[in-house]
């Protein structure tokens, strides 16, 4: 099923070029680097925050007004999505929320949907393209309701479904995508440089490919599905 509502929630609308405060709050570290790593590539000059805590949320939020706030239905740590949009509605006029579901329970759904405090909600398991969609939408002042999944065409050659990567690999492979050295995401995980290589190596004989530079060269251009906003937790 996929969708975006018809009714405006505001007449404005953004010009391309305006510069946007988005915050990405989510418990899980990957879903947080994901989200970010799409805003960054496809809206480079967007000022991109994010956040692991309701606290540091909070922080962020009594010095920088948010455009855009971007996270998670099922938040970890005992905190609530809904929550968090409602007070995002509250803090900033005109502020636009969209939420990630990790799956398509119907009371879920309608009590998001219902709340009057979301905007847009994307399957965990869309494409890039659905999520990028989706965003631009809501800051048009649009509703948006994406629960599409994947097609073939849109993933890596050779592809592994998530299963066939580990935690820690998935973690690895997010940051991978960033563009992160060996060293840089050693330091992030806290693991040895050489763990981090042995990993990689592991990694890219699971996507059929020789190396960083032959996996850029099959990412590029292709619609890669979110394997960084995972709902697993992920722990090393």
């Amino acid at each position: 099923m996929q969708g975006v509502g018809s009714g405006r929630r505001t007449s404005m609308r953004r010009r391309e070029d305006t510069v946007v405060a988005a915050a990405v709050v989510d418990t899980r570290p990957t879903a947080r680097i994901g989200a970010m790593s799409v805003l960054e590539k496809q809206w480079p000059t967007w000022q991109v925050f994010s956040a692991s805590s309701e606290e540091e949320f909070g922080r962020l939020a009594g010095e920088q007004h948010f455009d855009l706030v971007l996270t998670d239905l099922h938040l970890q740590r005992n905190l609530d999505g809904l929550d968090l949009c409602r007070f995002a509605k509250r803090s900033w006029e005109g502020t636009s929320t969209l939420v990630f579901a990790e799956d398509q329970d119907p009371d879920t759904i309608l009590a998001a949907i219902t709340s009057r405090v979301v905007d847009g909600i994307v399957q965990r398991t869309a494409c890039v393209s659905s999520l990028v969609s989706a965003i631009a939408s809501v800051l048009e002042g649009y509703q948006a309701w994406r629960f599409d999944a994947p097609t073939p065409g849109n993933a890596l050659p050779n592809e592994p479904g998530p299963a066939d990567l580990t935690r820690r690999e998935r973690t690895i492979l997010v940051l991978l995508c960033r563009r992160w050295s060996n060293r840089e995401i050693a330091q992030e995980l806290h693991l040895a440089e050489q763990t981090v290589k042995n990993n990689l190596s592991t990694i890219y004989g699971k996507l059929g490919v020789n190396g960083r530079t032959e996996f850029y060269a099959s990412a590029k251009g292709q619609d890669l599905p979110i394997y960084h906003v995972s709902s697993e937790v992920i722990s090393v």
